[in-house]
């Protein structure tokens, strides 16, 4: 008796763990909160099957490295804590005759930096660091989080081992030499004109590294919206012979100009004059009777204008052009799945600079079965104040940096 009941009361206390355990997992939290919430609109669900969606737990895959953001998200909890952590130098700064090495490092994870402290005698490869280039050099560094005495940083790093992953080659115009002297970009800020002339290192700058971050916010609110209202997202082609809204010719894709870009002599082909074979009066005859009977079915013929590009020889054997909106191909889908939505590139605009004129964005674009306008609009406004939602909580850093 005393056996079985210590098995029983052991029986009960794995049993309290595991309950314990699987009502604090943020999706058990989510679903409760979601069954409870008084807000749900009728006839809105807010996931698209039976059972809740599988939390992302990676088995495999494992960062080597500590996120900067993650450092900054709860700094009095990381302080006392070895952490190695991995990015680019924003800026160098020696002190104490040169004895102290200052490297403003980020990773790209946030907009703020964490300042790194490196010690003649105490760093391992502080020599190494020292001779890095300047801004825009590779580290892997190794140390102790610690309050920070500066004004602006609630912690810094005291780096005891120092990885120099990649100097920056800006010493001289052959690439070869370490240095900063002819490297693009400095501590100070640049115009975007010249962020645009060196596209390579453009994410390095604070202003588009903020932008990729919101887009990247953005793209996801968007997707979560959609799926969790039950929207099916639809890729459509961006590749088209067809013309949904006009001016989609503006942008054609052709193979007929040759596989390589300063290929000499190419000429297109083009469309021949044909003459037709007069009938005979056998065959006239045939065809009328045909026509008459109502059994005469004349087949639809693409209008060929004599001398002009003869598409027939391209790759789609017809015009094809980049697309200018992915809405006549969804609008098929929303007849069949009901709810859906294409988000993704188009191409359209006029020979015009501005800042009003793209040649390149992303559009979204849903469309609803068995709705009416009311319903539309509804659905777009709250698809634009959930985006400004998400992004004033989720991006405000970059938000105030911008």
């Amino acid at each position: 008796g005393v056996g079985e009941g210590g098995g029983a009361e052991e029986e009960g206390g794995n049993v309290s763990r595991w309950y314990a355990t699987v009502t604090k997992r943020e999706s058990f939290v989510r679903a409760v909160a979601a069954l409870r919430s008084p807000e749900s609109p009728v006839g809105v669900t807010t996931t698209t099957s039976s059972s809740l969606e599988p939390e992302v737990k990676p088995r495999l895959f494992r960062r080597t490295r500590t996120r900067i953001k993650d450092l900054l998200l709860e700094p009095t909890t990381a302080i006392g804590t070895s952490v190695t952590v991995k990015g680019w130098a924003r800026t160098t700064r020696n002190a104490n005759k040169g004895l102290l090495l200052f490297v403003e490092l980020n990773d790209g994870s946030c907009g703020t930096s964490l300042q790194c402290v490196m010690e003649d005698g105490k760093t391992e490869g502080f020599a190494e660091a020292k001779g890095c280039g300047g801004a825009g050099a590779s580290f892997e560094v190794c140390g102790e989080v610690v309050e920070s005495p500066a004004k602006g940083q609630a912690i810094e790093l005291h780096v005891t081992t120092s990885t120099l992953l990649g100097p920056v080659y800006g010493g001289d115009p052959s690439g070869t030499t370490i240095g900063a002297k002819l490297y693009p970009l400095s501590k100070k800020a640049h115009t975007l004109e010249h962020m645009r002339d060196i596209a390579h290192l453009r994410p390095r700058a604070r202003l588009h590294s903020a932008a990729m971050r919101v887009r990247h916010a953005m793209a996801y609110a968007t997707h979560k919206f959609f799926h969790d209202l039950g929207f099916l997202y639809i890729h459509t082609p961006i590749l088209t012979c067809a013309d949904c809204e006009g001016a989609g010719e503006q942008f054609g894709v052709t193979t007929l100009l040759g596989k390589e870009p300063g290929e000499v002599g190419v000429t297109l082909p083009v469309i021949e004059p044909v003459e037709e074979k007069a009938l005979s009066k056998k065959e006239k005859k045939r065809l009328e009777k045909l026509k008459a009977q109502g059994k005469l079915v004349e087949e639809e013929k693409e209008e060929r204008v004599v001398g002009a590009v003869d598409y027939s020889k391209d790759f789609f054997s017809r015009r094809a052009n980049l697309t200018v909106s992915g809405q006549l191909n969804v609008e098929t889908h929303a007849c069949a799945l009901s709810d859906v939505y294409t988000f993704g590139p188009t191409f359209r605009a006029e020979n015009s600079h501005t800042s009003r004129h793209l040649s390149e964005f992303w559009m979204i674009e849903p469309e609803i079965a068995f709705a009416d306008l009311t319903t539309d609009i509804n659905l777009a406004e709250d698809y634009l104040k959930y985006c400004v939602q998400y992004a004033l909580e989720m991006c405000a850093e970059d938000l105030e940096f911008f």
